[in-house]
């Protein structure tokens, strides 16, 4: 990874929630940088490339699911993990045909986030797909 280069990229309107969730992560010592919407993000990973995207499914704009398809198309190698307040998103996800890593319900749990951090670049990939890591009872 280069200099200039986060591990993750956060994407959520909230801002005080998204820079919580960045100082939350960075002590845990995972580099993390924040991106406030949709556009923004995907001009961010055009200069700096992550490895992985926390995207939140709910902003207004580009909501997470129209830039969900276009990091998956225009950054094939960048993982994404989905935040959302409403369970239920693995049809739209598989109708849409778009590629996550992992979708985790608000508020998140740090030890949730950690672990899918974890499985990036591992393989193990939409475990969490087939349903929300709580509805898992994990």
């Amino acid at each position: 990874m280069g200099p200039d280069q986060s591990e993750v990229l956060l994407v959520d309107d909230e801002r005080e929630l998204v820079e919580l969730l960045a100082l939350r992560l960075s002590r845990h010592g995972v580099g993390a940088s924040v991106v406030y919407g949709g556009e923004e993000a995907l001009a961010r990973l055009r200069q700096c490339p992550a490895r992985v995207v926390v995207l939140d499914v709910d902003m207004p704009g580009m909501d997470g699911l129209a830039t969900l398809a276009l990091i998956n198309r225009d950054h094939p190698g960048v993982e994404v993990i989905l935040l959302t307040g409403r369970p239920g998103l693995e049809p739209v996800l598989r109708r849409r045909g778009l590629s996550v890593l992992a979708y985790l319900l608000k508020p998140v749990n740090m030890e949730e986030l950690l672990y899918n951090l974890g499985l990036a670049g591992s393989g193990q990939a939409a475990l969490a797909l087939a349903m929300p890591a709580r509805a898992q009872g994990g």
